[in-house]
């Protein structure tokens, strides 16, 4: 089988092609792949993935969606790395392949199939397990897609049809979780990929809708991870369609089921984890003892603060977390912020519960807090999986509120078999581990109320397999090939993306706390 001549990519070339769909870059003397022959097995797929073509279908519903998943692996380290930094990263999978068709259009509360493609790459796998998870929804359900494959050949081909419904009220962007887990040469092998892919809102109309699936397939063609002829056919019947002024959404729905494929690759991350957070000795020496530190990586901020309590609030010397609105230009004027109070609200964890209250012990904010179900007091309103969270009142004339999303984590949601801190169980299945709190606005900040422990991948793809605790008042981390305790100044190589901790540094502000 040939492979791309970048040494930054190497994935698997179709026959005769010129250009590598992955990375763009022109290929010497294409010749035939001998190993695209067709094989077959107990309805697997009996052709190959020409460039641009679509795929005969097998009817298997299962229950899952379209993702956008990029292509980049762990790039080599350099000599000149620093001495404190780590690679917390490992290499792509090539034994197996899968692709995802993004041509069809997901439309929140309507159920739309989706194509799933898989190949092995060579060699045989043996007991191949894939699962797919959806966080939005409840524990109950957010498994879509677990299919097992006793033996997967090399050479093999699979599609299948995946049905999956986005929940009412969860339009814009969504991520999946995918797991691989299979046999080769003896060994476990485990893979994890993760990412977002567009919901579009019933309100809006086919035109709008049309326009902003133009917008997701130039995204699409910037990352390179799919067929430049095949997004400008998918880009060429929308277009078509939103040209005419009579389509119903729910016909623009129906028909996208008709679009010309556009085949994303879903790229697979090494996940296995050799050492665990047990092994660490306690207790934590003093030079790692904090309550508060901040992670960052491409512009994005995770501030992690640990314990069972968080205060939210205007004032930055009596909250964990300030809470501040800015203008296009990045500055918290007092007319923006008019709607927080200094002390504006408190996220609170106890067992199986998370609770919001309304400003501080006897005292209310001035403009209120509220989720989902309505206006929060000071007794506190309970949040179970994921919800909305606005501080400030959204009716006030002339005054702007913070938006924020909010989601619970339980040991049961995350999965005790993936848990790094035994020494540390609550004992209880649906304890709260952590809880996510992530702005709405172009501010990419988020705020981790840390009790128990969170892999970071339920924020952001590119933090891998890097899972953090904390433990007896300092914060530990877990990575594929490292554990220990997190302490400014550190930095770890994820994907090829260097992840930086820094000491409590929010946006905006002068300096670090």
């Amino acid at each position: 089988m040939r492979l791309c001549s970048n040494q930054q990519c190497r994935m698997p070339l179709a026959e005769g092609e010129i250009f590598c769909q992955y990375c763009g870059q022109e290929q010497p003397m294409p010749v035939p792949d001998e190993s695209s022959d067709a094989v077959s097995n107990g309805g697997a797929t009996e052709t190959g993935l020409p460039a641009g073509k679509g795929l005969p279908q097998e009817n298997n519903a299962l229950g899952a969606a379209d993702i956008h998943v990029p292509t980049r692996g762990l790039e080599a380290e350099t000599d000149t790395q620093e001495k404190d930094s780590i690679d917390a990263g490992s290499g792509e999978c090539r034994d197996l392949r899968i692709r995802l068709d993004s041509s069809r259009l997901f439309m929140e509360g309507v159920n739309t199939p989706m194509r799933v493609y898989l190949e092995c790459l060579g060699p045989d796998l043996q007991n191949l397990q894939v699962i797919v998870r959806c966080n939005v929804l409840s524990a109950a359900e957010k498994e879509l897609f677990s299919r097992s494959f006793p033996h997967f050949k090399a050479g093999q081909h699979r599609e299948y049809i995946i049905n999956w419904r986005p929940p009412e009220g969860t339009y814009g962007l969504l991520a999946l979780d995918w797991s691989i887990v299979y046999l080769h040469g003896g060994k476990r092998h485990y893979y994890e990929a993760q990412n977002e892919f567009p919901v579009y809102c019933q309100q809006q109309s086919a035109q709008t809708v049309v326009n902003e699936v133009k917008v997701n397939f130039e995204r699409i063609e910037m990352h390179g991870n799919a067929s430049e002829f095949e997004i400008k056919d998918a880009v060429n019947f929308y277009k078509d369609l939103g040209d005419r002024a009579e389509l119903t959404v729910n016909e623009l729905v129906a028909r996208s089921l008709r679009a010309p494929a556009v085949w994303q690759g879903l790229t697979l991350y090494e996940d296995h984890i050799d050492q665990e957070l047990s092994q660490l000795s306690l207790p934590p020496p003093s030079d790692v003892l904090v309550h508060r530190l901040t992670l960052s990586m491409e512009g994005i901020l995770v501030h992690l603060v640990g314990g069972d309590r968080l205060l939210l609030g205007r004032n930055r010397r009596e909250t964990d977390i300030c809470t501040r609105n800015f203008d296009a230009q990045g500055i918290a004027t007092r007319e923006l912020n008019s709607c927080l109070s200094k002390q504006h609200c408190r996220v609170e964890v106890s067992g199986e519960r998370c609770l919001v209250k309304d400003g501080i012990e006897g005292h209310s904010s001035s403009c209120g807090t509220y989720t989902g179900a309505g206006r929060v007091d000071n007794n506190g309103s309970a949040i179970k999986g994921n919800d909305s969270l606005i501080l400030g009142c959204p009716q006030s004339q002339g005054k702007s509120c913070l938006r924020m999303t909010i989601a619970c984590f339980s040991c049961q949601s995350l999965g005790c078999e993936e848990c790094p801190l035994p020494r540390k169980c609550p004992q209880v299945l649906n304890a709260i581990s952590s809880v996510v709190l992530s702005r709405t606005d172009s501010i990419k900040e988020h705020y981790v109320l840390l009790s128990h422990y969170l892999p970071l991948n339920r924020l952001n793809a590119g933090f891998g397999a890097m899972r953090i605790g904390y433990v007896q008042g300092a914060f530990c981390y877990q990575t594929a090939r490292d554990c220990g305790w997190l302490r400014a100044g550190m930095q770890f190589k994820v994907h090829g993306q260097e992840i930086k901790v820094e000491s409590f540094r929010q946006f905006g502000m002068e300096s670090p706390e």
